[in-house]
């Protein structure tokens, strides 16, 4: 509900510039898919848009995409030419991510474990 009031507001400015910081990881993958497909590629195009994610699947074939590592950037350009250049870069994030999801997973899970299963007669 915040994101959407936020991403309203951002679109009700109708700016030339805009600066979304991480508004897809709050949201699934289909209402993300329909987010950035509808509103980043649909009523910002031709505007100045800055998306930060580590959501690599929103990465396509933009203007420019800017690689950061321990908050310094380390490549830049088109996807395709920075993987070209440092195909190394988008697999280590892959694995990174991945691995970030998989701990996230075992974590609910064991706190999910953790309590005991609610039984009829307890309703």
């Amino acid at each position: 509900m915040i994101l959407n009031f936020c991403l309203y507001r951002a679109l009700y400015s109708q700016s030339d510039v805009y600066l979304f910081d991480d508004v897809l990881s709050a949201v699934d993958a289909e209402v993300g898919r329909l987010i950035f497909r509808n509103v980043f590629h649909g009523l910002l195009k031709g505007k100045c848009v800055l998306l930060v994610t580590h959501q690599i699947q929103y990465v396509g074939d933009e203007d420019s995409v800017i690689c950061l590592e321990d908050g310094k950037a380390v490549d830049a350009g088109r996807r395709r030419d920075v993987e070209a250049r440092n195909p190394q870069f988008f697999r280590t994030l892959v694995e990174k991510l991945q691995k970030e999801k998989d701990q996230q997973q075992q974590q609910l899970k064991t706190k999910l474990s953790k309590h005991a299963p609610v039984t009829k007669e307890q309703w």
